[in-house]
């Protein structure tokens, strides 16, 4: 093994050794640069911001092999970004996988974010800008995967499938859950022959939990074709309107032609209510805007307003109630990250 300090350039696995990046083992002031060179060494050119006053910490413990990079992360929550110049710099093209232990990860890609959490894996495309914004209360921690294009298994569809999806803890299937876990606790300890074996586990099941995934959003989609269309439908118009507060199940029964007691009725079949989708989702985007940069300095009124909150108490009871954290609590946690 080979702490932080010397060169990181080093075919790992060829050696039969880990490459270990500690910032205890760095300069006060030395820690970011020395990760960053670390990550970007391991997993090809990214940009990596933190601005918090407290001490940035990081320990990474990773291996590349054929089968590419992979590593067991601990942060600081910071900002990492891909963009032109490091893509240009990229030796190859891979699909990067996140599964997440500890906090939560944003992925911006393709025009849309997705939020992986505890227990979920993020995939995104290493050849098309991406942000990553990390949150977490203490350090971040996940196993991060970056596999050759080539070695993954094939998959139809490949980008709407891979690109920029998350595969949900309850949607992952078995064998994968195990072999992530797995390296998640004992990375540091498994053999270059073992690492091998897993990582070329993650290859071949990644794309198959991924279409797995995908083919059942599809299916939820084309099942109950009268019911799962208004469900279609009732989803629409609530985005289109997320932001009016007088939004309600007789506003939404009007636009369709049907009746108040059948909207009721879309959503008791998912198992919820239409107060409570339409409040979690504007609750989503309200969480969203307090920590985006620019919307970071407008008053949280404002924010709840935004997005149809007409009672400020009622908002900060359901906001800290969902999240954990009172709407200002959570900006001064999270805006800085």
């Amino acid at each position: 093994m080979r702490a932080v300090g010397g060169d990181w350039r080093s075919s790992l696995l060829v050696n039969s050794e880990w490459d270990i990046c500690d910032t205890q083992y760095c300069a006060r002031s030395g820690g970011l640069s020395a990760f960053r060179d670390a990550m970007s060494s391991a997993f090809m050119p990214w940009q990596i911001e933190y601005t918090d006053e407290a001490e940035f910490e990081a320990r990474m413990v990773s291996g590349v092999s054929e089968y590419g990079a992979i590593a067991r992360v601990a942060m600081s929550p910071a900002v990492s970004t891909r963009k032109g110049a490091e893509i240009a710099k990229s030796a190859e093209d891979c699909w990067y996988a996140d599964y997440v232990i500890t906090g939560e990860l944003r992925v911006e890609q393709r025009g849309r974010t997705t939020i992986a959490r505890r227990g979920d894996v993020v995939l995104y495309d290493s050849a098309l800008p991406v942000k990553l914004t990390e949150l977490s209360a203490g350090l971040y921690e996940d196993v991060a995967i970056c596999i050759p294009k080539e070695k993954l298994a094939p998959v139809q569809n490949q980008d709407a499938v891979l690109g920029n999806v998350v595969i949900s803890a309850e949607q992952m299937i078995a064998p994968l859950s195990s072999a992530l876990s797995f390296l998640a606790q004992n990375i540091s300890v498994t053999s270059a022959q073992e690492l091998r074996a897993l990582q070329a586990t993650c290859a071949a099941l990644l794309p198959v939990a991924a279409l797995r995934s995908h083919t059942r959003r599809e299916h939820a989609d084309e099942v109950s074709e009268p019911p799962n269309y208004y469900m279609r439908e009732l989803a629409r118009f609530i985005e289109a309107n997320i932001g009016d507060a007088t939004l309600s199940p007789r506003c939404a029964a009007q636009h369709l032609g049907i009746s108040v007691r059948y909207v009721h009725k879309q959503f008791a079949a998912k198992g919820t209510t239409f107060g409570t989708y339409v409040t979690d989702k504007r609750l989503e985007l309200v969480r969203q805007d307090l920590i985006c940069e620019a919307c970071r300095h407008h008053p949280i009124f404002a924010v709840a307003y935004r997005w149809g909150f007409n009672d400020l108490s009622t908002f900060i009871r359901a906001f800290k109630k969902k999240f954990g954290y009172s709407p200002r609590e959570y900006r001064l946690t999270f805006s800085s990250m």
